[in-house]
């Protein structure tokens, strides 16, 4: 079994002011201003997607690259759950191989679409191998859900 990390994540919420589409924006920015063949060697490095990404530039590629098709399968899935699931108390948030976020990033679109307070998530708990993902994500959470408290464990 590969090494995991976990992040445990405790939302204190305000709806972010950010989206997911600024930041794929902001890595498609940053992909776009390297070269095409530097473009290609991150492309070839993501191993359609399967590999464990250890560089800020992996990591960009990686969104810049599938940010949408993930940002596409995850709406279709929040759209499914029952509108009572928002509305009966709190839920527990657990990814496993999370990446560096994407599936709670849009998480925190979704429920600013649909005028759901953010405080009905109790926690999230992501696991990812990729220690450079985790930390990304780790980020990417802090700046989604602003006043939370947040614990790594390796």
């Amino acid at each position: 079994m590969k090494n995991t990390s976990a992040l445990h994540f405790i939302p204190q919420f305000n709806a972010s002011r950010l989206s997911f589409n600024d930041v794929v924006e902001s890595v498609k920015q940053h992909i776009n201003s390297l070269s095409e063949s530097k473009q290609k060697k991150l492309k070839d490095e993501l191993e359609n997607g399967l590999a464990n990404l250890m560089t800020k530039e992996q990591l960009d590629m990686y969104i810049s690259s599938y940010g949408e098709i993930h940002r596409q399968k995850l709406q279709i899935a929040y759209d499914r759950i029952p509108y009572k699931v928002w509305s009966e108390g709190s839920i527990s948030v657990v990814d496993y191989g999370c990446g560096q976020c994407i599936a709670e990033m849009v998480l925190s679109d979704f429920l600013k679409s649909h005028y759901i307070d953010n405080d009905k998530i109790s926690d999230f708990t992501v696991i990812e191998p990729s220690k450079a993902s985790l930390t990304q994500g780790l980020q990417y959470l802090e700046q989604f859900y602003e006043n939370s408290k947040s614990m790594f464990t390796f």
